[in-house]
C-alpha cells in the first residue's frame, strides 16, 4: 500500500479525536486521507501499539447506539468524534505525495509513516498505544 502513495493528490482530510464526557477532546487520534481518485488511506493504532493502514474510512466503533446509549457510553468509556483540521494540515488538501517512507520499530513493525508532500512533510505515529499526526514544510 505505501509504495503506491506517490503520486496521489489530496482532496480531503479528516481527523478524529476521543472525548470523555466533560474533559477536552484528546489531541491524538485516527487520520483519513482521501485520494482524488476515490481511495483513501486511513492510519490508525493497532493494540499493539503498530500502525494500521487500511484503504477503508475511519467508522465511529458505535455507529448504532441509541442516544441514551451514546451518553453512557460517553460517561464510560469515551465517544469518538471527527476533530477540527488544523490550518497545516489543511494546506495538503490538493498537493500530490512525493514520497511515503515506513517508520519501523526495533522488531520491524510499522509505528509510522511519513509522507511527502509538495511543500509539507505529515507524519503519523504511534505513541503511547495512540496515532500522532505533526506536519513540517520542507
Amino acid at each position: 500500500m505505501i509504495d503506491t502513495l506517490p503520486g496521489r493528490r489530496c482532496t480531503c482530510i479528516r481527523r478524529f479525536q476521543h472525548r470523555l464526557a466533560d474533559q477536552p477532546p484528546s489531541e491524538t487520534g485516527p487520520i483519513e486521507f482521501t485520494w482524488d481518485d476515490g481511495t483513501r488511506l486511513t492510519m490508525d493504532a493497532n493494540t499493539d501499539w503498530t500502525l494500521d493502514l487500511s484503504s477503508r474510512p475511519w467508522t465511529d466503533p458505535y455507529p448504532s447506539v441509541s442516544e441514551s446509549e451514546r451518553k453512557a457510553l460517553a460517561q464510560e468509556v469515551g465517544l469518538w468524534q471527527e476533530a477540527p483540521i488544523p490550518s497545516a494540515l489543511g494546506r495538503l488538501v490538493g498537493q500530490v505525495v512525493t514520497s511515503a517512507a515506513p517508520e519501523l520499530n526495533e522488531v520491524g513493525e510499522l509505528t509510522g509513516l511519513s509522507l511527502a508532500f509538495e511543500t509539507q512533510v505529515v507524519g503519523a505515529r504511534v505513541l503511547g498505544g495512540e496515532v500522532t499526526v505533526e506536519v513540517l514544510d520542507r
